[in-house]
Order: C-alpha cells, then structure tokens, then sequence
C-alpha cells in the first residue's frame, strides 16, 4: 500500500503546475492540457526561427556598425554547431531528470533575456547617422570610392562599445545553441509521451513553425534595409518578438511535468545513470543505423550550405550574399532562393507527420522512404554539382587582383569582394575594377565606365548567361533536396522515439544532435584546411576567388558521404524488410480501448530496449498472431512497445 501511495503522490506531483503562488497553481492547472502545450511550443519554435534568421540577415549592418570582423562572424557561425554537439546529451540528460518543460522555459527565458541585452550598444554607443542607405554603400564600391568595408576605429568610446558587442553576441549565441538542444531534445520527447499516437503531426508542426519563423525572419529583415535602419536591435519587430519569447518561456515554466488526462506512466520516470543510459542506447542497432544515415546526410546539407558562397562564386562566379540580401535579383530567383525554400521544407514537414499518423505505415516502409529520398539526393546533386561555366576574369595576373590600365586612379581594394560586372564582353571582378563611376537604380546598371569601349554601361554578373541558368537549376534542385530531408527527419525521429526506452526519448535526440555537431565539425574542418591550395585570385591578405577544382573536391565529397548514408540505410531496409512497424490486426479503436484498460499499465513501459535485453519476455501481451508470419518490430499497445525482433 505504502509504494501505491508513493507512486501516487508522486503522480499528482508530476500533474501539477511548477508556480510557487498557490492561487496562480490551482487556476494555472486547468490550462495545463495538450493543446495549451502545443500552442506555446509552436509559437517558441516560431520565434526560434525568426530571430536566428533575423540576426543573420542583418549581418551586414550590425557588422559594420560595431567593426565586427569577417572572421568572428564565422566563429559565431560555428558554435551554432559545435557547442550544440558538446553539451547536447548532458542537456538531454539533465532536462530528462529534472523536468523538460522547466528546461525548455528556463532557457528561453534566458535567450529572451541575451536578446534584450543586445540593445545595449546600439543604445549607449556613440550618436550618429542612425540610417543606413543602400545607395550610398553601392556608390562605396565604385571607381575613386574604395570599399565600403574598410573601417577604421575612430575614438576609444567605439572600442568600448565594440567590445561590449562582442561579449553579448557571444553570449547570445551560446543561449540559442543551448535553447535549440532542449527544443529539439525536451520539446519533441515530452509531445511524444503525452500524444504517442499523433506525435509525428506535432513533430511536423514544430518544424514547420520553426521553417515559417525563418521566414518571417528574413522578411523582417529586408524590411529593416527598405526602412535604412542602422540600429536592428531597437526596432519594434525584434522587441515585440523577443518579448513574446519571454512570455512563452515564463507559460513554460508554469506547466506541470505530466499533463494528467493524457499522460502515460513512464513518461517522467527519471533516467539511469548517466553513462549506463548511453551505453544502452549505444547498443541498439536499429537506433544507431537510422541515425548515422540522418546525421551523414544532415552533414552534407549543412556543410554544402556553409560553403554555398565560396562554391557559388567559384563554380557560376555570381555573388549570392550581396548586402542587399538579394531582393534585386530576378523574379526567378526572387521565388526559388527567398519565397518558395521555407514554404516547401515547411510543407514536407507536416505532411510527412500526417502521413505517418494516419496511414500507419511499416517500419520497412518507412526505411524504404528515406532510402529513395536518399538515392534523389544524391542523383539530383549528380546532374547539377559537375556542370560547367567557364568564365575568365579580366586581370593582369590570372592568380592575383591587380588594377587594369583604365581604372589605375580608381581607390579599388584589393581585398574587395568579389562581385562581378559584365562590361563589352568581358568579366570583371567589380564594378570598381571596371572603372564604373555611377550606379542607375532604376535600371540596375553601372554607367560612366572607364574601361568600356564601345559602351560604358556594365551590367550585373558574369557575361555567360548560362551561368545564372545552371544556378537557377543547381537552386531548384537544392530546394528540393531539402524537403527529401525534411521527409526523412521527420520518418528517422519517429522510428528513433520508438526502438529506445521511454526514459531515453530526450538523451537519444540528444545523440543525433553530438553526433551530428561532431561529424559536420571534423568535414568543416577538412573543407577550411584545403580550400587555401585551390585558390584562384588572391588578394593583399586573402583569397578573393577559388578555382572550379575546389567544387569539385566539395561535390565528390558531398556524393562520397551521401553514397555511405544510402548504403547504411540499404542495410537497415533489407534487415528489416519483413518487419512491420503496427500491429495491423488491431485497429484504432482497439487501440484506444487498450489504453482505457488498467491492465495495460505493464505494458507501457516495455520498449524496444527492455525486450531486447530480456531472452523469455512474453508474447502475450500482445494478442493472438499468425505463426506463419514475421514478428513485427514493434507493436502499437497502449502507449508502449514491445520489441519482437532479433535484430
């Protein structure tokens, strides 16, 4: 009686709510359903994309603005991953043991916090000219301008404030590395406990709001140049959104650690310890397949995004991150690279959950699915990687940026961006090294050039049209690479969340996101290391421009690791290609009925793991089968599994 009572103590414990004023507690309570939950998850991961996208947008500006280098902007770049792969399973672990949604508010009140902090230097930093004019930054990159680029301190109050940027930055990206664990890891696992049946559709959800908020992120963003705001951070789009952050985190704190109408038994059972919970998951073979195929083929994706710059330059010499973030590109590129790339992933996303939630599909099929979004990856990267556009820039010296005769009195640098102007035929590496001494808005053309002949006037880009052509098909394959992989994530969480024990939900997601940290960390690594010997046009203190030869060093790489992904999920496929994931016998009536069922309490717990780790578990527990059939991999009971397979 006396374990009964425990046991039931600490359920109405868990089905409360974490505020300490009791009045607030009791009427806090009654908020405390699924759809409340999912409500602020949504609008978190929301928000989550926004500002991330939102940062990164602004760069231009708010590097300019505090002096920031090119160099720390890439370190900032990098802990985005590298941290979250240190701390993600101790993150997991933590927010397992002592409660997900308290995690998962705490930190999102403290990133809301690193958010309002960076304010500060746009407030206490020196007065000035508080706009910021794209026109003016243009005329910078013009003959007898120089570049605009080229910044210098001017008083010890601008160092200060510098240094103050930089501390804050810092911070402010670590919280959203930590935040993105504990979304990813607590978030997920927690809907999976309480909504075991319809999880995919809330996973998609999630992913889905997070896609629309990077959206929204770079609209927010755009609007920031359409305005000519210097200061970003002051704006009432990043206060209103940051404020709504700190709300939503202060809702998450208030919830309670079970929702009591949907909440099964082993949902916050607390974890083993830590390293016995990772060697258990460690030896479940069907976990560690389906996740060193995702992770190797995130890997890909995610390096290739990081380098897209570099490869876009060298491989169609366009510049893709101008200042302007695009938005005077053509209509087509308009759609494909800033309306169409989030929709689509977004839409992928929730559909692939629906998919799963009501046709039920096996565990063979689902494998079967990633494996052929795998295999068009890698053809669709096949077709676009290897195609040619030959384009020879106008120097003196083919390995080195030199001044031609026509624009010797030009102030160009020679650490100037690359952004090439086409000008009587002939490339050249900006419109400064043409000689072009104005800039027509309306036409989006350079005038007065110096180094024309028969015309004066240079047009954006390279002379070969064919360039911008394979760049509009290597853009429309890549987004369509995406949402495979956005299919794929969705299928590859849901199979994860069901072969590991209940307790190790969160430390599993925790592993995908060390092990994808680490791996795209030691690849970025090797990129950074020999992308120097492949150096095209260098600069005083730089490359400016690599060769053709290091795309195709960052393609064959990028199809080596996509090839090893196919194979290991080929393997898994065939392993388990007479496994069905559902027990189609029972439908879900019966399904809700078992639930309803106070016998089933011992059912929820089994997992994959637990029977796995058992020779004479029993069968019986799971209804009556066919002999003549395969033993499913799992079987749907309550909101349990059960493992019957010996893989």
């Amino acid at each position: 009686m006396s374990g009964n009572g425990n046991a039931d103590d600490d359920k109405n414990n868990n089905e409360k709510c974490n505020c300490l004023i009791p009045f607030l507690n009791n009427n806090l309570q009654g908020l405390a359903n699924s759809g409340c939950v999912i409500s602020v998850m949504s609008t978190i991961f929301f928000i989550h994309g926004l500002i991330i996208q939102y940062f990164y947008g602004t760069h231009v500006i708010w590097k300019n603005h505090f002096h920031i280098t090119e160099n720390f902007f890439h370190i900032l770049k990098y802990v985005d991953h590298v941290f979250v792969g240190l701390v993600a399973l101790i993150l997991a672990y933590l927010g397992q043991k002592y409660g997900k949604l308290k995690w998962i508010g705490s930190l999102v009140i403290y990133l809301a916090i690193s958010c309002f902090l960076l304010i500060l230097p746009e407030i206490y930093g020196p007065k000035g000219n508080n706009s910021i004019n794209s026109t003016n930054i243009r005329d910078r990159l013009l003959c007898d301008h120089g570049e605009f680029d080229n910044i210098t301190v001017m008083n010890e109050t601008y160092s200060n404030n510098e240094i103050m940027a930089y501390l804050l930055f810092i911070i402010y990206q670590l919280l959203y590395s930590v935040c993105t664990v504990s979304l990813f890891c607590h978030a997920i696992s927690y809907i999976d406990d309480h909504l075991l049946d319809r999880s995919p559709i809330f996973m998609g959800l999630f992913f889905l709001m997070y896609s629309l908020g990077k959206q929204a992120g770079l609209y927010s963003s755009w609007l920031i140049y359409f305005l000519n705001q210097m200061k970003v951070f002051t704006t009432t789009v990043w206060l209103s959104v940051i404020s709504v952050l700190c709300i939503c985190g202060i809702i998450m704190t208030t919830f309670p650690n079970s929702l009591s109408k949907v909440a099964s038994g082993d949902s916050d059972r607390n974890p083993d310890g830590f390293f016995q919970s990772v060697l258990r998951i460690l030896k479940n073979k069907i976990f560690l397949f389906n996740l060193l195929a995702i992770v190797l083929v995130d890997t890909t994706l995610t390096n290739f995004q990081i380098f897209e710059n570099i490869f876009v330059e060298a491989k169609y010499h366009l510049r893709k991150d101008t200042i302007w973030l695009s938005f005077n590109d053509s209509l087509l590129l308009q759609i494909l690279s800033n309306h169409l790339e989030q929709p689509i992933i977004a839409a992928s996303y929730i559909i692939t959950g629906l998919i799963i939630t009501y046709l039920r599909p096996s565990a063979s099929r689902l494998i079967r699915w990633n494996l052929l979004a795998f295999l068009s990856i890698f053809i669709g990267f096949s077709l676009t990687m290897f195609l040619k556009c030959d384009v020879n820039i106008k120097t003196e010296y083919s390995h080195a940026l030199t001044l031609t005769y026509c624009s010797s009195n030009c102030s160009c640098s020679l650490d100037s961006s690359f952004r090439p102007v086409c000008l009587n035929g002939a490339t050249y590496f900006s419109p400064c090294y043409a000689g072009c001494r104005t800039y027509n808005n309306e036409r989006n053309v350079y005038q007065d050039c110096l180094c024309g002949v028969t015309t004066q006037t240079a047009t954006n880009g390279t002379c070969n049209q064919n360039c911008h052509l394979i760049w509009i098909l290597a853009q429309i394959n890549y987004i369509i690479c995406r949402a495979l992989f956005a299919m794929a994530c969705i299928i590859t969480l849901f199979i994860i969340l069901r072969v590991v024990l209940t307790k190790d939900k969160a430390l599993a997601l925790g592993m995908y996101l060390t092990l994808f940290g680490h791996i795209s960390y030691i690849t970025r690594i090797f990129y950074d290391a020999i992308k120097g010997k492949f150096c095209e046009i260098n600069g005083s203190t730089k490359c400016l421009l690599y060769s053709n030869s290091f795309t195709i060093l960052l393609a064959s790489c990028t199809l080596c690791i996509l090839g090893l992904a196919i194979i290991i999920t080929a393997y898994l496929w065939h392993a388990t290609k007479n496994i069905a994931l559902y027990d189609l016998n029972h439908n879900q009536s019966s399904v809700e009925s078992e639930d309803d069922s106070p016998n089933n309490n011992t059912t929820e717990s089994h997992t994959l793991m637990e029977n796995a780790s058992s020779n004479n578990a029993s069968t019986d527990n799971v209804g009556n089968e066919d002999p003549n059939l395969h033993q499913p991999l799992f079987k749907s009971v309550g909101k349990g599994a059960i493992l019957q397979t010996d893989f």
